[in-house]
C-alpha cells in the first residue's frame, strides 16, 4: 500500500490539480488495494456525479461493464426502470458471472450511482473498486461455487437496483444461493466494520472477522451500543437489504463510527463527522487532505474481500471453526433435520479440531474424510439436505486438501 500512499502524496503536492487521472494500477505493482484506488480515480475523478437515470450513471455503467467483460467475465446489463416524482427513471444493474461447479453461488455487490453533487470516492467509488480489484485478483482461480458480482444502479433512490434484482430471484435462486457480501463506503469512516445476520446467519461476518484477526486487520463489528441495532447486525439501509429479506445471509463492510452522534452508524467520523451525501467532503481533494492515511482501508478491504469470498466458495480452505458455524446455521435453517444429526456431525468436527491443534495434521485430515463420510451417510439417510451436504462437503474438503498436501 506504500504505493498508493505514495502516488497520493504526490497528488496533494500538486496543489490539488486534477487528481489521479490516467493512474496505472503497474506503476504499483498491483499491490493490495492498487486495482482498487484505479477504479475508484477513474469513476472519481473522470465520471464525476452519478446520479440515478443521469449521463454519469449511464457512463459509469458502461465503464463497468467494460472493466469486467476485460476480465473475461460474462457479463450483462440488467435494465430496470421506476418512478420518482411522476417521472420514469432509467437505470441499470451490471452483473458479472464465474461459473463454478455446483450450483450454489457467492453474490458480491456495491451500489456504483452517487448523490447530487459529490465525486462519489466514498460513497460508493471505494466500494466499487474494491469489488473490481477482487475480480480481478480471482477471474483465473478454479472456485466450485458461482461468483457474481453486481453492480447495483440508482441505490441512493431507495435500494432501487437491489431490489429489481432480488424481484427477478425465483426459489430456486434463493435457496442456491449461499451469501451475499455487499461493500459500502469503506475509507473515510474511524473504524473498519463487518455486520450479519442474527444468530447462526451471522456466519459470514464471523469467517470475515476471523480472516481480519488472521491478516491483522483491525476489522470488528457493531458493538451493539444502541439497541435498535443489537451487536454485529446493522440497519436494512443498503443493498444487503433486499437479499437479508428474503432470508439470505450476508456479510456487510462498512467504515464508520458506531460509538458517536446516535450509535447508530451515521456519523462517519469524530473529526467531520458524516462524509458521504456532503459535496465538500466526498470528494477526493477533501478526503486526501484531511483522512490521507484511510486511502489505505481500500489494501485492508481488497485484503479482506478476496479471502472471504475464495474461503466462502472454498476455493481455499476456511477452518473447523467455519464448517461447525455452518453446522449450526444449517440446523437452525432445517436443513440438517434433528439436533441428533447435528451433533453427531460437531461432535466429528471437535475430534478433527483436537488432533489440528495438537499438531497430529494427519490424524486431522483423516477424521475430516470421516466427516465427509458421515456427511455422505447422513443424505443418505435423508438427514440433511442437498443445499447444506454440497456445501458442508466443498468446505471441509478444501481443509482436508489442505491437510493432505
Amino acid at each position: 500500500m506504500k504505493g498508493i500512499k505514495r502516488y497520493c502524496i504526490i497528488v496533494l503536492i500538486m496543489t490539488f490539480g486534477v487528481i489521479c487521472n490516467g493512474f496505472s494500477a503497474q506503476a504499483i505493482d498491483k499491490e493490495f488495494g492498487s486495482i482498487a484506488f484505479q477504479h475508484l480515480s477513474y469513476l472519481s475523478q473522470n465520471i464525476g456525479e452519478r446520479v440515478a437515470g443521469t449521463k454519469g450513471e449511464e457512463r459509469a455503467r458502461d465503464y463497468l461493464f467494460q472493466a469486467f467483460e476485460d476480465l473475461g467475465y460474462d457479463t450483462e446489463i440488467q435494465a430496470f426502470s421506476y418512478t420518482n416524482r411522476g417521472t420514469t427513471v432509467d437505470s441499470a444493474n451490471v452483473i458479472a458471472i464465474k461459473r463454478g461447479s455446483l450450483k450454489e453461488e457467492i453474490i458480491i455487490g456495491a451500489h456504483y450511482d452517487s448523490v447530487r453533487g459529490v465525486e462519489g470516492v466514498e460513497d460508493n467509488g471505494s466500494g466499487v473498486g474494491v469489488m473490481l480489484e477482487t475480480a480481478e485478483r480471482i477471474k483465473d482461480l478454479k472456485i466450485p461455487y458461482t461468483i457474481r458480482f453486481i453492480a447495483f444502479g440508482a441505490e441512493e433512490s431507495g435500494l432501487r437496483g437491489s431490489n429489481a434484482y432480488v424481484a427477478k430471484m425465483n426459489a430456486s435462486d434463493i435457496a442456491n444461493t449461499k451469501a451475499m457480501i455487499n461493500l459500502d463506503s469503506l475509507i473515510v469512516g474511524d473504524n473498519m466494520y463487518v455486520y450479519g445476520g442474527l444468530g447462526k446467519k451471522g456466519f459470514v461476518r464471523e469467517l470475515a472477522l476471523d480472516i481480519g484477526k488472521e491478516i491483522g486487520i483491525g476489522l470488528q463489528t457493531n458493538p451493539g451500543l444502541n439497541p435498535d441495532y443489537p451487536k454485529g447486525t446493522t440497519g436494512d439501509w443498503s443493498d444487503h437489504a433486499p437479499f437479508h429479506q428474503k432470508g439470505i445471509p450476508f456479510g456487510y463492510l462498512e467504515s464508520t463510527n458506531w460509538e458517536i452522534g446516535d450509535m447508530d452508524g451515521y456519523t462517519q467520523t469524530e473529526k467531520h463527522g458524516g462524509i458521504w451525501h456532503d459535496p465538500s467532503k466526498d470528494n477526493m481533494r477533501f478526503i486526501l487532505s484531511e483522512f490521507p492515511e484511510r486511502m489505505e482501508r481500500l489494501n485492508s478491504y481488497s485484503h479482506i474481500l478476496t479471502k472471504l469470498v475464495l474461503q466462502l466458495a472454498a476455493a481455499e480452505p476456511s477452518s473447523i471453526e467455519h464448517i461447525n458455524r455452518l453446522v449450526e446455521y444449517a440446523r437452525d435453517e432445517g436443513g440438517i433435520t434433528n439436533d441428533g444429526a447435528a451433533r453427531a456431525l460437531s461432535t466429528h468436527l471437535t475430534a478433527v479440531k483436537h488432533y489440528e491443534d495438537k499438531g497430529s495434521i494427519d490424524k486431522a485430515a483423516k477424521h475430516m474424510k470421516g466427516f465427509v463420510q458421515l456427511l455422505e451417510h447422513q443424505k443418505n439417510d435423508g438427514q440433511i439436505s442437498d443445499k447444506a451436504y454440497h456445501i458442508l462437503k466443498v468446505d471441509s474438503m478444501a481443509l482436508e486438501k489442505k491437510w493432505n498436501k
